[in-house]
């Protein structure tokens, strides 16, 4: 999905770019830095828009994709980043 936001893409495509890290280490990548990352780009944001919805949509569409990925055996990691940076987020 593409947006108009550079912060939602920018989120989009680290939160994407896990997916290949995942690959590349075997499922060892825990994420925190990617995590910790995303998080200071959502607040930059809340701060210059005042609105989370935006980004908390980017996580939803995401994890909507890879709901379809059930033999992908790195999935469980891929989706407690998402949600986790979604419970962060929604925390802000």
């Amino acid at each position: 999905m593409k947006y108009n936001n550079q912060s939602a893409r920018e989120i989009d495509k680290l939160l994407r770019g896990y997916d290949c890290m995942l690959v590349e280490t075997g499922g060892t990548c825990d994420g925190k830095n990617l995590l910790r990352e995303s998080l200071a780009i959502a607040k930059t944001h809340i701060e210059n828009y005042g609105s989370k919805e935006t980004l908390i949509l980017v996580i939803d569409n995401i994890i909507d994709e890879y709901k379809g990925f059930t033999n992908w055996k790195h999935l469980e990691a891929m989706m407690n980043l998402l949600n986790n940076f979604k419970s962060e987020l929604q925390m802000l």
